[in-house]
């Protein structure tokens, strides 16, 4: 398989299906309210899980079925499909706003939320679009490993041997590289926002609580959270 192929080729029809089921799904209520970024994120996110799982069962499904549908048939299902999906993405996207006010008055939060659904579905696709590339050059990085090594080796033991190697390259990437900065990152943002404290939360007067005078846990240092819980 050439390289135009792997990269270039069109979705599979299971993983489209699944990764727009995801994606319509994480826009459902969540447990913690969001902001429209990071609804952004988490959509590509799903998305790409479910379309990692659709493509998966697809490929099995004609490894294991050898029917195929008639040309016509399978344009058709790809035009309900393509058709339904921009449908319920549409829908899903405009219930959420109302989902995640709905949220935050459950929470006692203030329900006035800056939420741009058009602006959620861009990041969404771009950040779906880089994944799916970056997903399909391990793909063609690990089959043309797989044709190195089966110049010295036979072809089962050089696929074996491939699988292995590009499995463990993404899993150190994915948690020396991506993980780690990720956590670092988070743990910056955090670390300022948690030397600050919300307007009107004062000091315990009590030493029953900790913070308070005479209490072993000193006040600066319960985080932002921890003091607006015990004040």
């Amino acid at each position: 398989m050439d390289t135009a192929r792997v990269v270039r080729r069109w979705p599979g029809f299971g993983g489209v299906l699944l990764g727009t089921l995801f994606a319509c799904a994480s826009l459902t209520p969540s447990l913690l309210p969001r902001t429209w970024t990071y609804q952004g994120v988490m959509t590509a996110v799903t998305a790409l899980i479910g379309y990692g799982v659709g493509a998966v069962i697809g490929a099995l499904g004609r490894a294991l079925i050898l029917y195929r549908p008639p040309e016509r048939t399978r344009r058709l299902a790809w035009q309900a499909l393509i058709g339904g999906g921009a449908a319920l993405s549409l829908v899903a996207l405009w219930y959420s706003h109302d989902w995640q006010r709905d949220l935050r008055a459950l929470m006692g939060l203030d329900t006035r939320i800056t939420w741009f659904s058009p602006l959620i579905l861009a990041v969404a696709v771009v950040l779906f679009a880089l994944g799916l590339l970056l997903a399909r050059l391990v793909r063609l990085g690990g089959r043309k490993l797989i044709g190195w090594l089966g110049r010295f080796v036979p072809v089962y033991v050089g696929r074996a041997i491939g699988v292995l190697l590009v499995a463990v390259l993404v899993a150190v990437f994915a948690d020396d590289v991506l993980f780690s900065a990720f956590v670092a990152r988070v743990s910056d943002v955090s670390s300022v926002a948690n030397q600050g404290t919300d307007p009107g939360v004062r000091r315990p007067a009590t030493s029953l609580v900790s913070g308070g005078p005479g209490s072993l846990v000193a006040w600066d240092t319960l985080g932002k959270e921890g003091r607006t819980f015990v004040a």
